[in-house]
Order: structure tokens, then sequence, then C-alpha cells
């Protein structure tokens, strides 16, 4: 046994001194082809140049499908747009993600010659964070449908994508860029860790991201700030899922949840006065839907003004419904908020439909006390998802197949959960 542990120790050791010689050799032709072109006077960088108005537009474009959720033409413009960008290796990375690969592929593009301009390498590092966040969503888009492996494997690259990003990062000499950038794309990556089942992971990347965003040009922005509690809070509620499926203890359940709703109120002080950020809006109001209907053990013993919670861990969650009379009401605060807000996306409306009906039947006392006030809601949101329904198959660029199957299933679920 120790003879093989031997031999796949030398293994990697060599490994890793040829991949080091490898890179060496790169470096001395990078140096050589340098001299060569000064001693003819040619110019083999331009540092500050502004990238292609092309390119800008590819990117542009891409941004602005994923945010219509149309993950495949998305797809296609960052495809198109890293083949502008000469950026090789990503069928690769799509086929078979794998770390080594990526750092190696990232590596070998910022160093090709003649240079990349810091422009472009720029560039390529806030494509790579766009095309990582596609990637994100495709994976929950196949968390809907079910297929946990196709889900895993868009989740690994993902992984994949931000090492090929943070290796080209090496090679950027602007520290302002380098700040605000590893501040968002660490904010990412804590996602895709946490959905990985590495939740110790996600945190460090959270605190990094903070530390890089503190040291930032955008420490007195509030948005980015914002979006990083609303991240700390989707990574805090993803634990309280693992650990209903592993049996934990409650009292770990409370806390995690206290954690998440702590987020949120940081999240929703950053946010307001800044409206026209609708995505984050209403990712804010579907987390706060979440913890409310998440709360385990927890029961409602009363509505109205006297609504309070109990738990094991006794009143202290009742800060869930500071501002509002009771728990209850604070519910239905958000449902209206979150409708109100999800008027054309309807994945959102359709998860805000899904934890409605969770609610209905996590909590049959307040079903029976209440059932005027939630068959309301429940005709406001099935109105509302038609509607994005019928908006969204009209559309020049539909939304993905599984986001319209998954809203399409939602209606009818709504129908037969109303009190």
């Amino acid at each position: 046994m120790k003879a093989m542990e031997l031999q796949s120790v030398c293994t990697e050791l060599r490994r890793d001194f040829w991949a080091a010689v490898a890179d060496f050799q790169e470096a001395e032709k990078l140096m050589k082809t340098e001299e060569e072109a000064k001693a003819v006077g040619a110019t083999t960088t331009t540092p500050h140049s502004s990238p292609d108005s092309a390119l800008l537009d590819l990117h542009l474009r891409a941004e602005y499908l994923t945010g219509l959720r149309c993950y495949r033409d998305a797809d296609d413009k960052y495809r198109d747009l890293f083949a502008q960008l000469g950026l090789r290796g990503l069928e690769q990375i799509l086929s078979g993600p794998s770390v080594a690969s990526a750092r190696l592929s990232g590596r070998r593009w910022a160093r090709r010659v003649p240079r990349r301009s810091e422009a472009e390498l720029e560039m390529a590092v806030e494509a790579l964070r766009g095309y990582m966040f596609l990637h994100m969503l495709t994976a929950q888009a196949e968390q809907l449908s079910g297929t946990e492996q196709k889900e895993i494997h868009e989740l690994r690259v993902a992984e994949t994508l931000y090492t090929m990003a943070t290796e080209i990062m090496r090679y950027i000499e602007n520290p302002a860029f380098l700040q605000q950038e590893n501040a968002h794309i660490r904010t990412h990556y804590a996602v895709v860790l946490s959905n990985l089942g590495r939740p110790w992971e996600a945190h460090r990347r959270l605190n990094e991201a903070a530390s890089y965003l503190f040291k930032s040009e955008q420490r007195y922005d509030p948005i980015p700030w914002a979006i990083l509690e609303l991240r700390r809070a989707e990574t805090y509620l993803d634990h309280v899922t693992r650990a209903y499926l592993k049996n934990r203890p409650l009292g770990m359940l409370i806390a995690w949840l206290d954690s998440a709703h702590v987020s949120l109120a940081r999240a929703r002080e950053r946010l307001e006065g800044h409206r026209e950020d609708i995505w984050w809006w209403t990712w804010l109001h579907e987390l706060e839907v979440t913890v409310c209907v998440r709360l385990p053990s927890i029961t409602i013993i009363s509505l109205g003004t006297t609504a309070c919670l109990e738990s094991q861990r006794g009143n202290d969650l009742a800060i869930v419904c500071s501002g509002c009379s009771g728990p209850f009401e604070r519910f239905l605060e958000l449902l209206d908020e979150g409708t109100r807000a999800n008027r054309l996306d309807i994945l959102r409306l359709a998860r805000l439909g899904r934890l409605y009906c969770e609610f209905l039947d996590t909590h049959g006392s307040v079903v029976n006390s209440a059932a005027e006030d939630l068959r309301l809601r429940s005709s406001q949101i099935r109105e509302a998802l038609q509607t994005a329904l019928q908006a969204s198959r009209t559309r020049a660029t539909p939304p993905d197949k599984r986001i319209l199957e998954y809203a399409e299933a939602t209606v009818p679920l709504l129908e037969n959960a109303a009190p």
C-alpha cells in the first residue's frame, strides 16, 4: 500500500515539474519575442486601449438575454464573444470540467504573443464571470426539471470558469478592476460551492468578497453590499434544505434561518432607494418568503395583533415579524410585494406560487382561520403567472423551455391549493 502511495506522490511531483518547465519555456519565448519586437521598433502591448465596440455589444447582448432567461441564446452570444477574443479550451471545459485544464488555458491565452491588451484581459474576465453566472442559472433550471447529474455538471462548469477567470486576473495590472472583480466573482463562486455541498468554503469566499469590496472603489455603493448579503442569505437557506435531508438538530436549523433573516434585513436596508434594481428586489422578496415558509417546528398560535411564534428556542425568532403585527401578516405582505414586483419573471413568480402551496401544506391551522385572505393571494399569483406566461410565449426570444414547463405546471397547483 505504501509503495502505491509513494508512486502516486512521485507521479504528481513529476507532473508538476514538467508543468513548471513548460511555463518557463513559454515565458522565455515571450521575452525573446518582446526583445525582437523592441529591436525593430514594434509595440506588442496596448495597455490602456478600450475594448472593441463589437465585443462590447456582444457582451451586453449576452447579459441582456441572460436577464430574460433565454439561456441558449445567451450561451451562443458568449461563445461568439470568446471566439472573437481567441479564448480557446472552452469546449473541453464544457464537456469535461477540469480545474487544471482551465487554469492552463487561461494562462496560455493571457501570455499569448502578441500580448493581450489590458482592455482585452478585463473584457475576458468580465465575460467569463457572466458566463459563469449563466451556468449557475442553467444549473438552477436543471434542478427544476429534476436532473441532478446535469445540475452538478453545470455547477462544475461554473467552478471551472471561475478558475480560468482568476488565472487571467494574474496578468491584469489595474488594481481598481481587480478589487471590484474579485468581490463580484467570489460572491458568485460562494453560491456554487454551497450548491456543491461545501458550505464552509462558501462562507470563506463570501468573507473574501467582503474584504475585496471594502478595499474597492465601490465600498460606498449599497448595491454590491446588498448583493453580498443576498448571497449570504441564499447560502444559509441552502444549509437549511440540506440539513432537513440529514435530520440535523432543530437548533442548528433555527440558527441558520436566523442568520438568513439578518442578512436579508441588511440587504433590504441597502436596497431601499434603489427600486430600479428589480432583479435583486425580486430575489429579496423570494428569499424573505422562503424564510417565512421554512421556519421549522414553529407554530403560529394566533392571528392579528397577538400573533407570535413559539419554538424550542423561545421567542427569539419573533424578529421575523419586525415592523408587522404578526408572522402571518408579514407572510401576506411579502407575497403581495413579490407578486407586484415579479410581473414578467415567470420563474420567480412560479417559485412564489410553490412557496405559497408549501405554506398551505405546513400551516393548516392558519389556512382554516384565514381562508379568504389566502384565497385572494392564490388568485393574484395565478393571474400574474398566467399573464407572464402569455407574454413570454409571444416574445421574440422566449425563456428557457424548462422554466416555461415549470411555470405551466405551477398554475394547476395554485388552483388546487386554494383554500
